[in-house]
């Protein structure tokens, strides 16, 4: 026999085995692809755009809406300024009530007409703050807003008659002529418009 002098040579036939194996390919996995490979390129895909607001945009207001909420905030800025302007006419209040009441005592007389002016004022900012949101929405389209400021209109007309047998005031006419605005087809078409996106 012959002796094998030099070193053994390893078998290059035999490969040595990964001690743990590959991961299947992503064809394997019921045909999904791996995470964060969905979009081109290997890279996330972004995600979908969120829906717009009701679907479509607001109509515009038409001009008759846009005249009657103006009307109505004139109405109330106006309702301020003649409740701030009563106070000036002091004097002239302090001797009717003075007639109308000619036991009161003059400090009673001075108490009362602060009182009653302070009172006028209050209300006046009251129900101009209340004409302001109902007008503002309003001309958002609300036909509630519509509705109340309409039932409120009336039914001051209807005082004024009652008390003085006639609705020739300035102010009565200027909230009639908003009321009427707001009920023009134009008005109409939007505030459908507006309850059909609600």
């Amino acid at each position: 026999m012959r002796r094998v002098t030099g070193p053994v040579q390893p078998d290059n036939d035999k490969r040595s085995e990964p001690l743990f194996p590959a991961p299947p390919p992503p064809e394997s996995m019921g045909g999904m692809p791996p995470p964060g490979a969905t979009g081109a390129g290997g890279y996330p895909a972004p995600p979908p755009m969120p829906p717009e607001a009701g679907g479509q945009p607001a109509p515009e207001p038409p001009m008759a809406v846009k005249v009657s909420f103006w009307i109505w905030i004139a109405s109330a800025v106006i309702g301020v300024v003649m409740a701030l302007v009563s106070v000036t006419n002091r004097d002239e209040f302090t001797e009717q009530l003075r007639r109308q009441n000619p036991d009161l005592a003059e400090e009673q007389l001075r108490s009362t007409v602060n009182a009653a002016l302070a009172l006028s004022i209050v209300l006046a900012v009251l129900v101009a703050a209340i004409y302001v949101f109902f007008a503002v929405k309003m001309r958002a389209g609300r036909n509630w807003a519509r509705i109340t400021l309409t039932v409120v209109t009336l039914a001051f007309l209807v005082l004024q008659f009652a008390a003085t047998g006639g609705i020739g005031s300035l102010g009565a006419l200027v909230g009639l002529v908003a009321v009427v605005l707001m009920f023009l087809p134009s008005s109409n078409e939007y505030f459908q418009a507006r309850r059909q996106q609600a």
